[in-house]
This record gives C-alpha cells, sequence and structure tokens, in this order.
C-alpha cells in the first residue's frame, strides 16, 4: 500500500486546506490497513488510486454511463430505456424476459444483480435467479434503481453469442410501470449491463463529480442537461426544487470535461444525471460521468 503517498497528500491538504487529521490505525478484515484522512481530503489521481484498491476508509468511486438511442425533441433522461423513475415511496419491483431462455436452466440470461436506493435512503442490492417469460419479485422495496446487470449465463458469451437472449424488463410488481429495460442492440445482441445516465447519492454520503463525457451522433446536435434533486425521502411538500448544474447547447460529436479540482458536490440522498433533447428529429446520445463519493461523518464537509 502507497502509505507515503498518502500521508503527503495529506500534508498537502494540511497546507492548501487547514487543519487535517491522518489516522493509519484501522485495519479491514483481513488485517491490511485502511487510511483515513479526516475532513477534506485533497482530491489527486493517488487518491483516487487508493480508493480504487480499497484501502481509503469510507470512500469509493463511482463511475455511470448511460444511453439514449431515440432522443427526440422532448427531454428525457439519457438511459437506454428512457425512464428513471423517481417515487416519493418504496416500491415493489420484478424483472422478467420476453425470451424463455432467460432462465435458471436456459442458454440465456440466468442470474441479475440489481442496485439501488430502499426507502431509507440506503443502497441495497440483491442477485435474482431468472424465470424467463414468468416474472420473478425482487426482495427489497426501491425508492431508485440505478444499475444491474448479468451474473451468469447459460452460454459461453462471444463476439456473436451474448449472454441475455430477450429484452429484460425490471417493472412494478405485476406488470406495472417499467423502470428500467435491457435492450438487444445491433440485429439482437445483448450487452448484458444496464446503461443509466443517472446515479442517486446514498444516504451517509457526499459526492464530488470529477469527470464528465457526453457523445452525439456526429451528424447531429442536441442540447444535454445535467441536473440534481436533493432530499428524495422528503415525502410531503414542499419538495426541492430539480435545479440545472450545467447546460451544453448545440452538442455534435464527442465533448470531455476533466478537472484538477471537483466540477460539483451533490449531499447524500441527491439524483444526479443527464437528460437531453434534440432541435429537430432523433439522436442516439451517450454520456459518461465520474464522480468520488466519502462518508460524510468521516470526511464532514464544513
Amino acid at each position: 500500500m502507497k502509505l507515503k503517498n498518502i500521508l503527503l497528500m495529506a500534508l498537502v491538504s494540511l497546507l492548501l486546506m487547514g487543519c487535517v487529521g491522518v489516522s493509519t490505525n484501522n485495519t479491514d478484515s483481513n488485517g491490511n490497513v485502511l487510511i483515513n484522512i479526516s475532513n477534506h481530503p485533497l482530491i489527486t489521481q493517488d487518491f483516487l488510486n487508493e480508493i480504487a484498491l480499497g484501502t481509503v476508509e469510507g470512500a469509493y468511486v463511482v463511475h455511470k454511463f448511460g444511453a439514449n438511442d431515440d432522443i427526440g425533441t422532448t427531454i428525457e433522461p439519457i438511459t437506454i430505456s428512457g425512464f428513471y423513475r423517481t417515487p416519493t415511496a418504496p416500491t415493489s419491483l420484478e424483472i422478467v424476459s420476453n425470451n424463455a431462455q432467460d432462465s435458471a436452466t436456459g442458454t440465456g440470461a440466468r442470474k441479475f444483480k440489481i442496485i439501488g436506493i430502499n426507502g431509507s435512503g440506503n443502497e441495497v442490492s440483491e442477485e435474482v435467479i431468472m424465470d424467463g417469460t414468468t416474472p420473478v419479485s425482487l426482495t427489497n422495496q426501491y425508492l431508485r434503481v440505478y444499475r444491474y446487470y448479468i451474473l451468469e449465463s447459460g452460454s459461453y458469451a462471444t463476439q456473436t453469442t451474448s449472454s441475455q437472449l430477450g429484452t429484460i424488463t425490471i417493472q412494478e410488481i405485476g406488470g406495472g410501470d417499467v423502470w428500467s429495460q435491457l435492450n438487444l442492440v445491433d440485429g439482437g445482441f445483448g450487452v448484458g449491463q444496464s446503461e443509466i445516465g443517472v446515479y442517486t447519492v446514498p444516504k451517509g454520503y457526499n459526492c464530488w463529480l470529477l469527470k464528465k463525457v457526453m457523445s452525439v451522433d456526429s451528424v447531429k446536435t442536441a442540447n444535454i442537461y445535467f441536473f440534481q434533486r436533493q432530499n428524495i425521502t422528503k415525502t410531503t411538500a414542499p419538495y426541492s426544487g430539480m435545479r440545472l448544474v450545467e447546460k451544453h447547447i448545440g452538442i455534435s460529436g464527442v465533448e470531455e470535461i476533466n478537472s484538477r479540482s471537483a466540477i460539483a458536490r451533490f449531499p447524500e440522498l441527491t439524483d444526479v444525471g443527464f437528460m437531453g433533447e434534440t432541435a429537430t428529429g432523433t439522436a442516439q446520445i451517450s454520456v459518461e460521468f465520474e464522480m468520488v463519493c466519502l462518508d460524510n461523518t468521516l470526511y464532514p464537509v464544513t
């Protein structure tokens, strides 16, 4: 572990941002030393690398990507299904395919992992065995679902054989509103991973936006909006307003924005993500963004 580098970063933080405490006396279940840099750690590449290695207590990096292949003149989320459901109450969900082979013994998708936010605002996840065209109820209730992907398949995937054979749908229990769909692309190839250009900050964390990439069909233009909405668990009016963070007009091709410092901070229980529209016709739009998230007890914001 790069303990020397971490201590050097803490020293730089002390010089640039005031009092910073460093503790190196915590260990994980395997006996590895965990670094705890109190208050405001300087976000450097070394610091991000240490987070990725799991050596920084109470910190993680989230990388999100999404796509929408048919955005028109009406603004909508940049997700492959065009949805990001945001109810005020936790909801019971189910997962189903339109192909019988996406099942426990089939040649398609057998097991999925689903990740989201529950009614208390905490991140929850579960693994679900598929049952083809018969819906399978999820164990948790969800306020948000922002990632899901295939864990197991009945086929050894290749460039011509995908791990899913049908369109996979997450919907409200009993065949209700669709929350997300894992579509087949390019003539029927399954990608096996949700494409949701939205994230919700779990309870107990602050997240800082570090990077974003936006892509539009090179022969078309689109407007792309980055929004936030705080206090998602508040169930009575007045609610927190949905606010524009950044706006990018007339994007064509690829635009990438990196920052040596955090672009913006988002507190716990905040939806953050992209929406888009075109002036005329339709366009394919994809986005990526990266955030570093820190436990707000270990790293309080003053």
